[in-house]
């Protein structure tokens, strides 16, 4: 076990031992009467009508939670997303389950302050415990108000790049392009800068190509712009560009700037198709892709007596 399970255990134990002093001291506060029965709730005298009370308006309410859970659950699906949606309905219909308990056991006679003081240690226990859970859960349901990527979403989140394959309350299932599958908490992910790749339609990118030292730059930047504007993947608007970028160690490279389909595969293959269309036509214009090449000076050896 980890010191974090430790300590989550001893916070566990700590307060349920709490709990159980509280409730023997709620009890023990009752003044004594002289009867054995004197602590807890005396439901001998209930008829059966109490009991058939009791029960109906836990039914009543469980019902009445799932018809309101329904409704709240239509009316913000138009708004958010289905997971939020669920999420609310289903707080909703438990509110309303735990409202007719309550209300079913004051119609039985029943005290419910010592319960309720049980059932609040026991969540603070509860939520100590499992806070790392938790945090999870607020931030699902923060991702889900906000939205800032979606299933199918090409993303990176803590340093992980891949597709979103699912969103639930504990995490994100993230698929990356080499195939692994990732899980990453929500927490991580809602504290950490996400970078979506593919929410807004295109996605721009740069590709560099040098040509020789002799080669007519204004005439190859229109060869370069001429091939480009025949790949089907380049968008024409906004247009491609191509800017004299440096002067390297073997020739002057041009960066070429062009957008496309917001999607990593529309991305390779257009790099591909962009790549060909310039070797293909740069051959048939004489123009010279340039490779590293040094040029050596071969010095005069000195004058000596014996090579004169």
């Amino acid at each position: 076990m980890t010191a974090s399970g430790e300590r989550q255990g001893i916070w566990l134990t700590a307060l349920l031992a709490g709990t159980k002093i509280h409730v023997m001291l709620t009890f023990q506060t009752i003044p004594d009467t002289g009867e054995d029965s004197a602590s807890l709730p005396d439901l001998s005298g209930l008829g059966l009508a109490d009991w058939l009370w009791a029960v109906g308006i836990l039914v009543v309410a469980t019902l009445l939670g799932i018809s309101v859970g329904r409704l709240v659950t239509r009316f913000i699906d138009r708004r958010a997303s289905t997971f939020i949606a669920r999420l609310v309905g289903r707080v909703v219909v438990a509110v309303f389950v735990a409202l007719g308990f309550i209300y079913g056991l004051n119609q039985l006679g029943v005290s419910i302050g010592p319960l309720l003081g049980l059932l609040g240690l026991v969540g603070l226990a509860m939520a100590l415990a499992f806070q790392d859970l938790l945090g999870n859960i607020i931030a699902g349901v923060f991702m889900s108000v906000r939205r800032p990527f979606d299933a199918g979403h090409q993303v990176s989140l803590n340093g992980f790049e891949g597709t979103v394959e699912s969103i639930n309350l504990r995490e994100v299932a993230l698929v990356g392009f080499d195939g692994v599958r990732v899980h990453i908490p929500n927490s991580a992910v809602w504290s950490n800068p996400i970078v979506n790749f593919t929410e807004l339609r295109q996605m721009r990118t740069s590709f560099d190509v040098g040509v020789s030292y002799n080669t007519d730059l204004d005439a190859a930047r229109e060869v370069i712009l001429e091939v480009m504007a025949g790949i089907h993947e380049v968008s024409a608007e906004p247009a491609p560009e191509a800017f004299v970028n440096e002067f390297g160690d073997s020739g002057i490279n041009f960066v070429l700037r062009f957008w496309h389909g917001a999607d990593f595969a529309i991305q390779w293959r257009t790099r591909d198709r962009l790549a060909r269309a310039l070797k293909k036509r740069f051959d048939a214009e004489g123009i010279t892709i340039p490779f590293p090449q040094r040029v050596v000076h071969m010095a005069k050896p000195p004058i000596t007596p014996e090579n004169r």
